[in-house]
């Protein structure tokens, strides 16, 4: 870079260099359009590994000075597609085969061609873009050792058409597919890989972290004793109606029943005065389908369950 630094410091106000840069320039050290042809296609490729936009910025303004009159050899006794040309400053300027072969090659990086036109492939297909997402870090709040994650690809591209298929992975098994991927994580730490491909079979990855942590904070009391527990069924939910029994709790105390989605928000909450081991029915059909959190608890105790609508 240190090269194309220096190069790119001591270019003149048309970006097309003289044949030495330590000689004054006059006649016999003219403009090199072959020098500059070959630095232009140099500095499109630089930009890329050098992920810095100064580089293909002049690029970019070498070859619209190669473009001009100036340096093309359009209506001209040159046999070539460049004029001017210098081999050495001593020598007469001239059209060149090389110079004309690297600013073909910097055409075609300038339109993002030259991958494909060099293994040539046919027709030209970009790959597809992958973005899986930032990574996730959820403690698990509920206390049964997983937690529900939501994947996320829908910034995900295609520079050609659309993208045909997202898969997420972890350690090559397969999640599921779709660019919004819903699933449970256990606790620990999860490495996803997001696969996406277009309708050609060309490909895109990305990858992301998934940290599942448990919480150590909690003072629950989990329920896991025979003689207090509830059942919920059916799960998934059916017609948008879900039924609670409820076994061993206090009959001077009243319940409280909490619905929250993913996101932690609360869509619904009642209270259940309790008379006997009765069967309890909650109406949820005002909700849109997912996985929720369903919360059950009394001064005492606190229970949570997942369930699906």
């Amino acid at each position: 870079m240190q090269i194309a630094d220096f190069f790119i410091d001591h270019l003149p106000d048309d970006f097309v260099p003289p044949s030495d840069f330590d000689l004054p320039l006059d006649e016999e050290n003219g403009r090199d359009a072959a020098a500059a042809a070959i630095a232009c296609s140099g500095l499109f490729e630089l930009s890329e590994y050098a992920e810095d936009d100064r580089y293909r910025q002049y690029a970019d303004s070498i070859m619209l000075s190669l473009c001009s009159p100036n340096y093309l050899a359009i209506n001209s006794d040159f046999s070539s597609i460049l004029k001017r040309g210098q081999v050495r400053y001593t020598e007469p300027e001239k059209g060149l085969i090389y110079a004309d072969a690297f600013f073909l090659e910097a055409i075609l990086k300038y339109k993002g061609l030259y991958t494909y036109f060099i293994e040539g492939e046919g027709p030209i297909n970009f790959n597809p873009i992958a973005k899986a997402g930032r990574d996730q870090t959820v403690t698990d709040s509920d206390q049964d050792g997983l937690e529900i994650i939501t994947l996320d690809a829908s910034a995900s591209k295609d520079p050609d058409d659309s993208i045909a298929l997202y898969e997420w992975k972890e350690e090559d098994v397969l999640l599921g597919t779709g660019e919004i991927l819903v699933d449970t994580f256990a606790i620990g730490i999860h490495h996803i890989a997001l696969v996406v491909t277009d309708k050609f079979g060309k490909t895109g990855t990305d990858s992301l972290i998934v940290t599942i942590v448990a919480d150590l904070t909690g003072n629950f009391e989990l329920l896991d004793i025979e003689s207090v527990h509830v059942d919920i069924f059916p799960n998934p939910v059916l017609n948008g109606e879900l039924k609670l029994k409820l076994y061993g709790f206090d009959r001077m105390d009243d319940v409280y029943v909490e619905l929250y989605d993913i996101s932690g928000k609360q869509t619904y909450h009642s209270r259940i005065s309790i008379r006997s081991e009765s069967i309890y029915s909650i109406k949820l059909d005002h909700l849109p389908n997912g996985m929720y959190i369903l919360r059950i608890s009394n001064k005492n105790l606190i229970i949570n369950k997942k369930i699906i609508l």
